[in-house]
C-alpha cells in the first residue's frame, strides 16, 4: 500500500505541468481526431519494419475514450497514470507468485514504484500504456496454465491481444509465450487456449481489410523477406 501511494503520487505529480506531448502524439492525436469527426476509423496500428504493421485496437480504444473526453491530452495523461499506478500491486502480486517470496513482490514494486524513467513514462497516453500490466498478466497466467489451470488463458489471450495492438516491443511477450508452450511443457491442448488464440486472431480483421483495400501490401512486404 505504501509503494502504490509514493507511485501514485510520483505518477501525479505536477502532471499538468510535465505533460509529455511530442510528435509521436500529435500523429496518434491527428488520427483519433479523423475518426472522430471524418468516421475514418484506422484499419492498421503501428509500424513493424519491413512493411508490416500491428493491429488497431489501442486506436479504437483511445478514440472512443477521445469521444468522451474530447480528446484532452490531460485526461488521457491523467488515465495512463492511474494504469501505471495500478500496475504496482500487480508487480508485488505477480513477483511474490512466481518466486513463492514476499520480499521479492516487494522488492520489485518499491523499484517500479519509484524508478524515474518508469515514473515519467507511465504518465504518457501511447501504444504501450497497456504493455505493463499485460506482460504481468501474461507471466501471471503462464504461471497458474502449469498448476493446472486452463481458464488463466482468458486473461493471458485478452491481456496479449492489448499489447501486440500496442507496439513492436511486445511480440517480445509473445515469443515467451509460445517459448513456455514448448519449453517449459505449459498445457496448450485445450478448448480455453485454442479460444483465446482464436479471439487474438479475430482482433486482428481490420488488418485483413487493410489488406484487401490496398492491394495486400502487407503480403507483398512478407514475400519480399522471405525471398531476401
Amino acid at each position: 500500500m505504501f509503494f502504490t501511494a509514493l507511485g501514485g503520487f510520483l505518477r501525479f505529480y505536477q502532471l499538468n505541468e510535465r505533460l509529455y506531448f511530442q510528435l509521436d502524439e500529435e500523429r496518434d492525436w491527428h488520427m483519433m481526431r479523423r475518426a472522430i469527426i471524418y468516421h475514418r476509423p484506422p484499419l492498421i496500428g503501428s509500424y513493424l519494419p519491413p512493411g508490416l504493421y500491428l493491429g488497431p485496437l489501442w486506436f479504437y480504444i483511445s478514440i472512443a475514450i477521445g469521444i468522451v473526453t474530447q480528446l484532452d491530452p490531460f485526461v488521457f495523461g491523467a488515465i495512463a497514470s492511474v494504469l501505471g499506478t495500478a500496475t504496482i500491486p500487480l508487480v508485488y502480486w505477480v513477483g511474490k507468485n512466481l518466486f513463492s517470496d514476499v520480499r521479492v513482490g516487494l522488492a520489485a514494486s518499491a523499484l517500479y514504484a519509484t524508478s524515474f524513467l518508469t515514473s515519467i513514462y507511465s504518465r504518457i497516453w501511447w501504444p504501450l500504456t497497456f504493455s505493463p500490466i499485460a506482460t504481468l498478466l501474461t507471466y501471471l497466467s503462464l504461471s497458474q496454465m502449469r498448476k493446472g489451470k486452463p481458464w488463466w488463458s482468458w486473461p493471458m489471450f485478452l491481456s496479449l491481444t492489448l499489447a501486440l495492438h500496442g507496439e513492436p516491443p511486445n511480440l517480445t511477450t509473445l515469443i515467451v509465450l509460445i517459448a513456455s508452450f514448448i519449453l517449459l511443457g505449459v498445457p496448450w491442448k485445450n478448448k480455453h487456449v485454442v479460444a483465446g488464440f482464436l479471439l487474438l486472431l479475430l482482433s486482428h480483421l481490420p488488418v485483413l481489410a487493410f489488406e484487401f483495400k490496398h492491394g495486400f501490401t502487407t503480403t507483398q512486404s512478407l514475400i519480399r523477406l522471405a525471398q531476401e
